[in-house]
């Protein structure tokens, strides 16, 4: 049972943390006049955005759920740190063909 509330939960994350990052950079990109949503360039924001939020799991809310596993552990810091320097190169990528 406890199995199933954390894929619930997983699920509530990834829904609201992408949801989260994606209304915020559609904000900020909307200050610099690009529209994300209106052209092809919003798959690389989506991307970055599932590996923010995959990182973040990982690394910290992993530990805070219901379900406890001895096979938890935190991504090593060299994969995070690609993950995240790849994530961002994403989100800066419209910027530069935009």
């Amino acid at each position: 049972m406890l199995a199933f509330i954390e894929i619930i939960r997983v699920l509530f994350i990834l829904i609201f943390g992408t949801g989260l990052l994606v209304t915020l950079e559609v904000w900020l990109y909307g200050l610099l006049d690009i529209a994300l949503l209106e052209n092809s360039l919003g798959w690389m924001i989506a991307f970055a955005n599932l590996i923010i939020v995959f990182v973040v799991y990982r690394n910290n809310l992993q530990f805070k759920g219901w379900f406890k596993s001895s096979r938890s552990s935190k991504l090593p810091k060299l994969i995070t740190r690609t993950l995240l320097v790849l994530a961002m190169v994403l989100i800066i990528l419209p910027l530069i063909k935009g």
